[in-house]
């Protein structure tokens, strides 16, 4: 609850009483892991992470698929980060060699190959996940630039149908509507409610 609150300190406070209750019962007993992976996400979130990856590297071996999962997916964020772009789709990889509907991994999986024109690979990573409008959206701008404008605008429509106000959808949309499909009047509407949403 403290990481998902934002507060660092508040996480690792909770993290010490934790410990130190843990050590009252038997002094040999360690942090169990998934806290350790609350603590490192806290970290990521706080920016601290020098303290993410002292859990993270011992993570990354964790028996538990779902635990490792969580910190290939959290040393993935970290690389992406540090810049270091491989490194990061490795660790999304190995994420979901792990856990195979990891969906926090397939979503950056997806749009860090939809950043670097890998649109197959994106495609590979989101298309399963079309009940998440984030990830629809994504899909959609795959599909925009891989010459298919029609289902492009089927999953836009999608992604907005829930009612999602996000800018980035409506933008992408409009360009979908403008470049894909030349619905020019479609496009501008999308455009407008962008504004709408940055004036309220």
């Amino acid at each position: 609850a403290q990481r998902v609150s934002g507060s660092f300190q508040g996480a690792l406070s909770a993290a010490q009483r934790l410990a130190a209750l843990e050590m009252d019962k038997d002094v040999g007993r360690e942090i169990p892991e998934p806290a350790k992976l609350e603590l490192a996400l806290a970290a990521i979130k706080a920016k601290k992470y020098a303290f993410a990856e002292y859990y993270l590297v011992e993570l990354r071996k964790s028996a538990n698929s779902k635990i490792k999962a969580g910190a290939m997916n959290a040393i993935g964020v970290i690389a992406l980060k540090d810049g270091r772009v491989p490194e990061a789709m490795t660790a999304f990889e190995e994420a979901l060699k792990a856990v195979p509907d990891y969906e926090a991994a397939h979503i950056n999986r997806g749009f860090l190959a939809l950043r670097y024109a890998d649109y197959n690979t994106a495609k590979d990573s989101l298309n399963g996940m079309q009940k998440d409008w984030y990830a629809t959206s994504g899909l959609a701008i795959a599909e925009r630039l891989s010459g298919n404008a029609d289902n492009a605008e089927r999953l836009c429509d999608k992604a907005m149908s829930g009612g999602e106000k996000s800018k980035q959808v409506l933008f992408n949309c409009a360009i979908v509507a403008y470049q894909g499909k030349g619905d020019y009047q479609k496009a501008k509407s999308l455009l407008q409610k962008i504004v709408k949403l940055q004036s309220s």
